[in-house]
Protein backbone atom coordinates (compact mmCIF):
# COMPACT_ATOMS: atom_id res chain seq x y z
CA UNK A 1 0.00 0.00 0.00
CA UNK A 2 3.07 2.48 0.74
CA UNK A 3 4.80 1.79 -2.83
CA UNK A 4 1.29 2.48 -4.11
CA UNK A 5 0.24 5.66 -2.32
CA UNK A 6 3.66 6.91 -3.19
CA UNK A 7 3.68 6.10 -6.74
CA UNK A 8 -0.03 7.71 -6.61
CA UNK A 9 1.32 11.26 -5.28
CA UNK A 10 3.94 11.17 -7.88
CA UNK A 11 1.49 11.11 -10.38
CA UNK A 12 -0.88 13.98 -9.06
CA UNK A 13 2.77 16.13 -8.86
CA UNK A 14 3.76 14.83 -12.58
CA UNK A 15 0.25 16.02 -13.61
CA UNK A 16 0.62 19.58 -12.05
CA UNK A 17 3.74 19.55 -13.59
CA UNK A 18 3.02 18.61 -17.14
CA UNK A 19 -0.56 19.92 -17.17
CA UNK A 20 -1.32 23.57 -19.93
CA UNK A 21 -3.56 25.86 -17.48
CA UNK A 22 -6.90 26.43 -19.14
CA UNK A 23 -8.24 30.24 -18.88
CA UNK A 24 -11.73 30.99 -19.80
CA UNK A 25 -13.45 34.64 -20.23
CA UNK A 26 -16.80 35.81 -20.95
CA UNK A 27 -17.09 38.75 -23.83
CA UNK A 28 -19.86 41.06 -23.83
CA UNK A 29 -20.95 43.32 -26.39
CA UNK A 30 -23.41 44.09 -29.76
CA UNK A 31 -24.13 43.24 -33.03
CA UNK A 32 -22.71 46.64 -35.16
CA UNK A 33 -22.25 44.79 -38.78
CA UNK A 34 -24.93 46.19 -41.95
CA UNK A 35 -28.97 46.07 -41.58
CA UNK A 36 -28.46 43.60 -45.23
CA UNK A 37 -26.46 41.22 -43.61
CA UNK A 38 -28.34 40.94 -40.26
CA UNK A 39 -31.63 40.17 -42.41
CA UNK A 40 -30.26 37.25 -44.07
CA UNK A 41 -30.79 35.35 -40.03
CA UNK A 42 -33.64 35.22 -37.69
CA UNK A 43 -33.77 36.63 -34.18
CA UNK A 44 -30.48 38.75 -35.24
CA UNK A 45 -30.76 42.79 -35.58
CA UNK A 46 -28.28 45.74 -35.86
CA UNK A 47 -28.00 46.98 -32.21
CA UNK A 48 -28.91 43.01 -30.85
CA UNK A 49 -26.16 42.03 -27.36
CA UNK A 50 -24.31 39.03 -27.87
CA UNK A 51 -22.30 37.08 -24.96
CA UNK A 52 -19.44 34.34 -25.57
CA UNK A 53 -17.85 32.25 -23.31
CA UNK A 54 -14.39 31.66 -24.69
CA UNK A 55 -11.52 29.11 -23.19
CA UNK A 56 -8.16 29.17 -23.98
CA UNK A 57 -4.76 26.74 -23.46
CA UNK A 58 -1.54 27.78 -24.64
CA UNK A 59 0.43 25.56 -27.06
CA UNK A 60 4.28 24.62 -27.64
CA UNK A 61 4.87 26.83 -30.22
CA UNK A 62 2.78 29.78 -28.43
CA UNK A 63 -0.11 29.69 -29.91
CA UNK A 64 -3.39 29.14 -28.10
CA UNK A 65 -5.83 26.26 -28.76
CA UNK A 66 -9.41 28.03 -27.80
CA UNK A 67 -13.40 27.19 -27.79
CA UNK A 68 -15.94 29.12 -27.67
CA UNK A 69 -19.99 29.08 -27.81
CA UNK A 70 -22.88 31.73 -26.96
CA UNK A 71 -25.60 34.11 -28.19
CA UNK A 72 -25.87 36.67 -30.75
CA UNK A 73 -29.20 38.38 -31.07
CA UNK A 74 -31.46 35.15 -30.79
CA UNK A 75 -29.21 32.69 -31.80
CA UNK A 76 -27.66 30.04 -29.51
CA UNK A 77 -23.97 29.23 -31.98
CA UNK A 78 -22.79 26.19 -30.40
CA UNK A 79 -19.00 25.18 -29.48
CA UNK A 80 -16.65 26.25 -31.86
CA UNK A 81 -12.76 25.41 -31.78
CA UNK A 82 -9.86 27.48 -33.16
CA UNK A 83 -6.22 28.71 -32.89
CA UNK A 84 -5.60 31.68 -31.69
CA UNK A 85 -2.53 34.36 -31.78
CA UNK A 86 -0.98 37.00 -30.76
CA UNK A 87 0.41 39.41 -32.88
CA UNK A 88 2.72 42.53 -32.40
CA UNK A 89 4.65 44.17 -35.17
CA UNK A 90 5.54 47.53 -36.63
CA UNK A 91 2.78 46.99 -39.80
CA UNK A 92 0.07 45.93 -38.25
CA UNK A 93 -2.09 46.54 -34.88
CA UNK A 94 -1.93 44.91 -32.05
CA UNK A 95 -4.08 42.10 -31.27
CA UNK A 96 -4.72 38.28 -30.53
CA UNK A 97 -7.08 36.95 -33.16
CA UNK A 98 -8.62 33.83 -33.98
CA UNK A 99 -7.85 31.81 -37.27
CA UNK A 100 -11.47 31.33 -37.63
CA UNK A 101 -13.85 28.52 -36.43
CA UNK A 102 -13.79 24.82 -37.60
CA UNK A 103 -16.59 24.00 -36.56
CA UNK A 104 -19.97 22.86 -38.42
CA UNK A 105 -22.18 26.17 -37.93
CA UNK A 106 -26.04 26.13 -38.52
CA UNK A 107 -28.38 28.91 -39.48
CA UNK A 108 -30.38 30.54 -36.29
CA UNK A 109 -33.67 28.64 -36.48
CA UNK A 110 -36.38 30.42 -38.70
CA UNK A 111 -34.10 31.99 -41.31
CA UNK A 112 -35.75 31.56 -44.76
CA UNK A 113 -33.78 30.48 -47.66
CA UNK A 114 -30.55 28.67 -48.13
CA UNK A 115 -27.41 29.30 -45.98
CA UNK A 116 -24.35 28.29 -46.06
CA UNK A 117 -22.18 29.36 -43.10
CA UNK A 118 -18.66 29.58 -42.97
CA UNK A 119 -16.71 30.77 -40.21
CA UNK A 120 -16.56 33.04 -36.75
CA UNK A 121 -13.52 34.77 -36.13
CA UNK A 122 -12.64 36.60 -33.14
CA UNK A 123 -10.26 39.71 -32.27
CA UNK A 124 -9.44 41.17 -29.03
CA UNK A 125 -7.11 44.75 -29.46
CA UNK A 126 -4.27 45.84 -26.73
CA UNK A 127 -2.88 49.32 -26.94
CA UNK A 128 -2.70 50.13 -30.34
CA UNK A 129 -5.98 49.32 -32.44
CA UNK A 130 -5.23 51.27 -35.90
CA UNK A 131 -1.81 51.37 -37.36
CA UNK A 132 1.62 51.00 -35.94
CA UNK A 133 2.68 49.18 -32.62
CA UNK A 134 5.87 50.54 -30.74
CA UNK A 135 5.39 48.98 -27.51
CA UNK A 136 7.78 47.71 -24.37
CA UNK A 137 7.94 43.18 -24.74
CA UNK A 138 6.42 43.06 -21.11
CA UNK A 139 3.10 45.07 -22.24
CA UNK A 140 2.21 42.48 -24.25
CA UNK A 141 -1.79 41.91 -23.97
CA UNK A 142 -0.70 38.37 -23.97
CA UNK A 143 1.26 37.95 -20.95
CA UNK A 144 4.64 35.96 -20.45
CA UNK A 145 2.38 33.05 -18.47
CA UNK A 146 -0.58 32.78 -21.26
CA UNK A 147 -3.06 34.71 -19.70
CA UNK A 148 -4.93 37.84 -21.22
CA UNK A 149 -3.84 41.01 -19.78
CA UNK A 150 -7.35 42.57 -19.66
CA UNK A 151 -5.74 45.57 -18.09
CA UNK A 152 -4.61 46.29 -21.91
CA UNK A 153 -7.70 45.46 -23.40
CA UNK A 154 -9.06 48.19 -25.66
CA UNK A 155 -11.35 46.79 -27.67
CA UNK A 156 -12.88 43.76 -29.88
CA UNK A 157 -15.25 42.36 -32.95
CA UNK A 158 -16.07 39.11 -33.99
CA UNK A 159 -17.11 38.43 -37.38
CA UNK A 160 -19.37 36.03 -38.53
CA UNK A 161 -19.05 35.23 -42.48
CA UNK A 162 -21.42 33.10 -44.54
CA UNK A 163 -22.93 32.88 -48.29
CA UNK A 164 -26.79 33.70 -48.81
CA UNK A 165 -28.04 32.00 -51.60
CA UNK A 166 -29.94 34.28 -53.72
CA UNK A 167 -31.11 32.95 -57.06
CA UNK A 168 -34.32 31.74 -57.75
CA UNK A 169 -32.92 29.06 -59.22
CA UNK A 170 -30.93 28.53 -56.23
CA UNK A 171 -27.50 28.89 -58.16
CA UNK A 172 -26.11 32.39 -57.15
CA UNK A 173 -24.60 32.81 -53.71
CA UNK A 174 -23.53 35.73 -52.02
CA UNK A 175 -20.70 36.55 -48.94
CA UNK A 176 -22.20 37.84 -46.12
CA UNK A 177 -20.13 39.11 -43.17
CA UNK A 178 -21.78 40.20 -39.98
CA UNK A 179 -19.86 42.19 -37.77
CA UNK A 180 -19.88 42.49 -33.71
CA UNK A 181 -18.35 44.94 -31.40
CA UNK A 182 -16.71 43.04 -28.02
CA UNK A 183 -17.12 46.14 -24.87
CA UNK A 184 -15.88 43.74 -22.55
CA UNK A 185 -14.06 40.61 -21.21
CA UNK A 186 -14.23 39.41 -17.84
CA UNK A 187 -11.82 36.63 -16.48
CA UNK A 188 -13.55 33.52 -15.14
CA UNK A 189 -12.20 31.48 -12.73
CA UNK A 190 -11.38 27.90 -13.08
CA UNK A 191 -10.02 25.08 -11.29
CA UNK A 192 -6.51 24.75 -11.79
CA UNK A 193 -4.14 21.63 -11.88
CA UNK A 194 -3.00 22.34 -8.09
CA UNK A 195 -6.78 22.33 -7.33
CA UNK A 196 -6.89 19.07 -8.48
CA UNK A 197 -3.60 17.57 -7.27
CA UNK A 198 -5.05 18.58 -3.72
CA UNK A 199 -8.68 16.66 -4.64
CA UNK A 200 -6.45 13.58 -5.47
CA UNK A 201 -4.38 13.84 -2.33
CA UNK A 202 -7.03 14.36 -0.47
CA UNK A 203 -8.90 11.10 -1.99
CA UNK A 204 -5.70 8.93 -1.31
CA UNK A 205 -5.56 10.27 2.22
CA UNK A 206 -9.22 9.53 2.78
CA UNK A 207 -8.63 5.80 1.22
CA UNK A 208 -5.29 5.35 3.53
CA UNK A 209 -7.29 6.28 6.86
CA UNK A 210 -10.20 4.02 6.50
CA UNK A 211 -7.59 1.43 5.85
CA UNK A 212 -6.10 1.74 9.23
CA UNK A 213 -9.69 1.76 10.77
CA UNK A 214 -10.36 -1.69 9.51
Amino acid sequence: MRVGTLLAILWCFSVQANAAPIWTYDLEGTVSGSEEAAGYLADIGVGDSFSIRMSMQKQLDGSHKINFSGSLGGWLFTRQEASAYYLHSDSAPERFYSSGSSSLLNAPAGTLGAIDPWDIYLQLFGLETTGAVDIAEEDKLVKSDGWLDVDQFLQGNISFNFFAQLGPEGSSWTENDLFGDIHSIVQVSESTPAVMMAIGLLCIFTGYQRKLRR
